[in-house]
């Protein structure tokens, strides 16, 4: 059993359907971890760099912070540049200083650049399968580090460039967000209907914005909870709110029918991670990371003195 609080305090909300698409807010009410800002806002603030170590290595990149607040960088962000385009594997709370950060490769058919090249943050999120097989295949060695499993990743991506008939040069997943604009009309001979239905409603859904104080949503296609993500407090929500409904699109089922989960069902998609066996570490930066496996779910946390951070839940 986990031992953060305010997973047990989570509440949600009235859904927001359209076509197969269905959010539901959640609402925390548990304490907000210590003061942070998010990765988009620090680069902003010309407060952080994220570069390829000094002897550059596909699972490690090194970010400097140069501010006085530590920097959250959440599992699943999607960096881009270096000598190959990265995605967080963990979440980080980046302190003032230097952290080695873990991350896989998103983008197989490229290896190179100049001297401690650096990435910028691209704006997009990695698709729910192979956040799955992240969180399922995290590996953290006594010396720190973490691994996961490069190969599926891999695979991962070149499904996601299969699924939308995408030719990429270099094999980046970053080729299928491109192909996917969300202010862009949907093509509709050239995707299978399924494809064509989510994206459309996320679009609108992407346009409504998270409500006062919502902290978190959890994801439905058609009659199935997928995913959800928790924070702890609405500006994160907020801050990752395009990335998150643009990643939705990017993973699409096969079969999408006309039910919707209930509330219950949807909450109850969350607190699975109250009955799933729980690996703890502690974290690359501040606080305690938390990895959750079961039959049904693949999830991760980070939390500062019992404090949640952030929370992703993927269906498995």
């Amino acid at each position: 059993m986990t031992t953060i609080p305010a997973l047990d305090t989570l509440s949600i909300g009235r859904p927001k359907t359209v076509g197969p698409v269905t959010l539901y807010p959640l609402y925390g009410h548990g304490p907000t971890a210590l003061p942070y800002v998010t990765l988009a806002e620090a680069i902003a603030a010309g407060t952080v760099t994220v570069e390829e170590a000094p002897s550059a290595n596909v699972p490690t990149l090194l970010v400097s912070n140069t501010g006085t607040l530590p920097v959250l960088i959440t599992d699943g962000e999607i960096l881009e540049g270096g000598w190959q385009n990265r995605t967080v594997t963990v979440p980080v709370l980046v302190e003032p200083g230097e952290v080695a950060v873990p991350v896989a490769c998103v983008e197989a058919g490229r290896w190179g650049g100049g001297r401690r090249a650096r990435f910028g943050k691209s704006g997009q999120r990695l698709p729910r399968r192979i956040r799955r097989t992240v969180t399922r295949t995290v590996e953290a060695t006594p010396d720190g580090h973490r691994y996961v499993d490069q190969s599926a990743v891999w695979s991962g991506v070149a499904s996601a460039l299969e699924d939308r008939s995408v030719a990429s040069g270099t094999r980046s997943l970053l080729d299928v967000s491109a192909c996917i604009s969300l202010d862009a009309p949907v093509d509709d001979q050239a995707l299978p209907p399924n494809i064509v239905a989510v994206d459309r409603a996320v679009r609108v859904l992407r346009a409504l914005r998270p409500l006062p104080l919502q902290t978190g949503l959890v994801v439905a296609i058609g009659g199935r909870c997928v995913s959800a993500e928790v924070f702890d407090r609405p500006e994160t929500l907020a801050g990752y709110w395009d990335e998150i409904l643009a990643a939705i699109a990017l993973d699409v089922p096969a079969r999408v029918d006309g039910r919707r989960p209930s509330i219950a069902a949807a909450l109850r998609f969350v607190r699975r991670v109250l009955k799933a066996d729980v690996e703890r570490t502690p974290g690359v930066g501040l606080g305690t990371e938390y990895r959750f496996t079961s039959d049904r779910i693949a999830a991760q946390a980070l939390a500062v003195d019992d404090r949640l951070v952030c929370l992703s839940v993927i269906a498995a």
